[in-house]
């Protein structure tokens, strides 16, 4: 079973220290977007930055892709080696995906979810305004899906 709660704060604190490797690394770089590329039944998510904000994005075409990697191999277990994928949501319920029947973006729409739901969190929020100091666009995009978004968000 994966539990996404359990990778809610390693992920935030993964996004605030790559964001600060990077920023430390490249001081005179400002950058305009800021995206998590994941690919939930490989157990990855990747953070891409681009300095200039991109309206439709492709995180594989970001001046700066896999800045940083976070590897959660027991997605992968879980999607290799059982037949219904059980994972527990950010709000707690608990979710059978039957990916025979339906196919991956059943699973990749839950990651979606949650890796959204992690950019629009306060604490994120301020990490990423932080990094950023000023309008940034923010996105999640999974790997060979139709789930890719993108948003701006600005300083309060």
């Amino acid at each position: 079973m994966i539990d996404l709660r359990a990778h809610e704060r390693p992920l935030q604190s993964f996004l605030a220290t790559a964001l600060d490797q990077f920023t430390r690394k490249e001081p005179e770089l400002t950058f305009g977007q800021v995206s998590l590329y994941c690919c939930p039944w490989a157990g990855w998510v990747s953070l891409c930055i681009n300095e200039t904000p991109q309206p439709a994005q492709n995180c594989p075409d970001f001046d700066y892709v896999e800045v940083a990697l976070y590897d959660a191999p027991e997605w992968s277990d879980e999607y290799q080696n059982e037949p219904l994928i059980r994972i527990i949501a950010s709000d707690g319920e608990c979710l059978e995906l039957d990916l025979e029947a339906f196919g991956d973006e059943v699973m990749n729409a839950v990651f979606f979810d949650f890796l959204r739901g992690l950019l629009s969190q306060p604490a994120t929020l301020r990490t990423l305004r932080e990094a950023a100091g000023g309008e940034l666009r923010v996105g999640v995009q999974l790997l060979d899906s139709e789930f890719n978004e993108a948003w701006t968000i600005s300083r309060p």
